[in-house]
């Protein structure tokens, strides 16, 4: 490809069993016999079991022997906050009886009817530390990005309602916010209900899983950076619809572990592998072939490499087929990935596939 980049076409999804098995495998061995039964449980009945040439898609090589980080507060750059502020209008909303904050980014002469990106940040972050790279991923494509605050929790830390033990007593239902805030946009600023999006890094990753469950038609298409999928959340919900969705992950985040933490050792509750956790919603949307890309590696960065999940079923009646992608970043820290890739302009190059 011109970029540089290096394709590689799988001729089916059969080695998705293979590979994301032979991580359980894997697992399997270093918890022992006593390992939790929830985490082996990756329902692969949709997936066929035919062997494949090429192994270990999701295999982390030579992984150090660490402990998750336990929760804290997430740093942010102050340089996001003097990009967001200076350049976004401030609004407030009312829902379940709180005052809400958001600030919104509209480039100059955006066109009635433009897509909406949604960016949340993780926990302990602020609205005012978002991505100001997808502004500038905005001003080239024409579409308006929102910058929603998260409610502090009872340990004064602001984030989004996933049940983090941090987050007990909270009444907030922030999937029921989200939805809210995406219908005022769209009816305020004239922007597309057609052509919603939602984004989010760590604890905004992690909602963005919730909502695939509860919510999987409120949004055009989701993409979650470290995003994790909470053993609670498939106890309450599953997967029903097909819907577009993307993760990109480092494979050695020690916040957002790659294999999972089903013991809870992070603090953050017991959640299951992403290899796992991306399966499922393959599963949902009946992806039937793959495709392998290698980005143009960065001076003295990480490898990123993607895989593309294609012809699953379509979203909405007579739409196109949905599509899983997950990068999955060699190496990487628990971040949007930005110095490894290009991962705004990477979202919205996904999240453009499905406008209308």
């Amino acid at each position: 490809m011109s970029d540089g980049r290096i394709f590689i076409k799988s001729p089916s999804i059969n080695m998705l069993s293979n590979t994301i098995i032979s991580v359980f495998l894997t697992l399997a061995s270093v918890m022992g016999s006593n390992g939790p039964e929830n985490v082996m449980d990756c329902r692969f009945d949709r997936l066929s079991d035919r062997t494949s040439s090429r192994q270990n898609i999701f295999y982390v090589a030579n992984q150090p022997d660490a402990e998750p980080v336990e929760a804290s507060t997430l740093s942010e750059s102050p340089a996001e906050e003097h990009g967001v502020r200076e350049r976004c209008e401030r609004f407030t909303m009312k829902n379940q009886g709180l005052q809400r904050e958001y600030y919104l980014y509209r480039p100059k002469g955006l066109k009635a009817g433009a897509p909406l990106v949604i960016v949340l940040h993780g926990y302990g972050g602020s609205a005012l530390k978002g991505k100001k790279a997808m502004m500038d991923v905005a001003d080239k494509n024409g579409f308006a990005v929102c910058y929603p605050q998260g409610i502090k929790d009872p340990k004064g830390k602001p984030g989004w309602n996933v049940r983090y033990p941090s987050q007990e007593g909270m009444k907030t239902d922030d999937v029921k916010f989200l939805i809210a805030l995406s219908k005022e946009l769209q009816k305020k600023f004239d922007l597309s209900p057609k052509n919603t999006f939602l984004t989010g890094m760590s604890n905004g990753g992690d909602i963005i899983y919730l909502i695939a469950m509860r919510a999987p038609r409120a949004f055009k298409a989701m993409a979650s950076i470290a995003g994790l999928q909470f053993n609670w959340m498939e106890t309450e919900y599953s997967y029903k619809h097909p819907l577009p969705f993307m993760e990109v992950h480092g494979t050695q985040d020690r916040t957002s572990e790659w294999l999972g933490d089903p013991e809870n050792k992070g603090g953050w509750g017991a959640y299951i592998p992403v290899p796992a956790a991306v399966s499922r919603i393959i599963a949902v949307n009946g992806c039937t072939e793959e495709y392998v890309t290698e980005l143009p590696r960065r001076d003295g960065r990480n490898q990123v490499t993607l895989y593309q999940f294609k012809a699953g079923k379509p979203a909405v009646k007579g739409g196109r087929p949905t599509e899983v992608w997950l990068y999955k970043v060699e190496g990487g820290d628990h971040s949007w990935s930005d110095k490894d890739m290009d991962t705004c302009s990477e979202i919205w190059r996904f999240f453009s596939h499905w406008v209308d």
